[in-house]
C-alpha cells in the first residue's frame, strides 16, 4: 500500500514539474521556462525499407549477425573498423528497432559485439543513446 502511494506520487505530473521548477531555481537555472514534462508514449518505431535493407545486405555478405531476442549484434572486425561514428551509431540504433520489434516491444536497445573476440564494443538505448566501450 505504501509503495502504491509512493508510485503515484513520483509518477504524478505535479510532482515531476515540482521537482524542476526548485531545480531552475538552484542549478539548473538554464532550463527554458517553457520545458513541459511529456509522458513517455509506447509508439512503435519502423525502419524505412533503405534501412532495413541496408541490414540485410550486411548480414548476407556476413558482415553482421543480429540475434534479435538477445538485443544483440554481431560484427566483424574489419566493417568495426572503417565504419565512422555516425555509421556505428545507426547500425546500433537499426539493430535496436529491429530487435524491438522482434519482440513486439517498445523497449529498444541493442548491444555490439566483435564477433572474432567477443569483446563488447557499443550499446544503444533509449535512455542512454549510443555508447562505446573502451
Amino acid at each position: 500500500m505504501l509503495v502504491d502511494l509512493m508510485n503515484q506520487i513520483f509518477d504524478s505530473k505535479t510532482f515531476k514539474q515540482t521537482i524542476i521548477d526548485k531545480l531552475k531555481g538552484g542549478c539548473l537555472k538554464r532550463i527554458p521556462d517553457n520545458l513541459k514534462i511529456e509522458e513517455k508514449k509506447d509508439e512503435k518505431l519502423t525502419l524505412t525499407e533503405e534501412q532495413s535493407s541496408l541490414l540485410r545486405k550486411a548480414e548476407i555478405d556476413g558482415s553482421i549477425k543480429v540475434k534479435e531476442f538477445e538485443n544483440e549484434v554481431w560484427v566483424t572486425p574489419l566493417l568495426w573498423d572503417v565504419c565512422s561514428y555516425q555509421a556505428k551509431t545507426n547500425l546500433a540504433y537499426f539493430c535496436a528497432i529491429r530487435c524491438g520489434n522482434a519482440q513486439s516491444s517498445t523497449n529498444y536497445s541493442c548491444t555490439v559485439y566483435n564477433n572474432m573476440t567477443g569483446k563488447k564494443l557499443a550499446k544503444w538505448d533509449e535512455f542512454w543513446g549510443f555508447e562505446m566501450e573502451d
